[in-house]
């Protein structure tokens, strides 16, 4: 009798067995492919206050539609720049997180709008106070 030997090709990828430790060093390695992707995507963005009668910065990040979704937000300046984000304050007492998706023909320099650094903007987010902290 022949014994069989698995390969590639024959293993079933949703039924390989993993021991725990095995199984959480893949699940590091894939949570932390997929967060370089989606970073490697994202966009930074900034407004004066002409348009809104606030300045405004966001990151954006790809959503499945092909448009781009607000993940942080700075509104105002200095000592007054208030942060929002989908994983602290989504809203306070004067703003909150856009709700809105923008197209990627939205995320271009114009008369009202710029496009920033990633350092650009992670300046503006670490100067500004959380929303709901003041």
């Amino acid at each position: 009798m022949t014994r069989f030997e698995p390969t590639a090709a024959s293993v079933d990828p949703d039924r390989v067995l993993l021991d725990d430790d095995a199984r959480a060093a893949l699940v590091r390695a894939a949570t932390a492919l997929r967060s370089e992707a989606v970073r490697a995507d994202r966009r930074y963005l900034a407004i004066g206050p002409e348009l809104s009668g606030t300045s405004q910065a966001w990151e954006v990040a790809p959503g499945p539609g092909g448009e781009f979704w607000p993940i942080r937000q700075v509104d105002g300046e200095g000592a007054e720049a208030r942060r929002y984000a989908w994983f602290e304050a989504m809203v306070d007492d004067r703003g909150g997180l856009s709700d809105q998706p923008m197209a990627v023909e939205d995320l271009v320099d114009d008369e009202f709008q710029r496009t920033i650094t990633r350092d650009g903007f992670e300046a503006l987010w670490a100067a500004a106070t959380r929303a709901g902290e003041r």
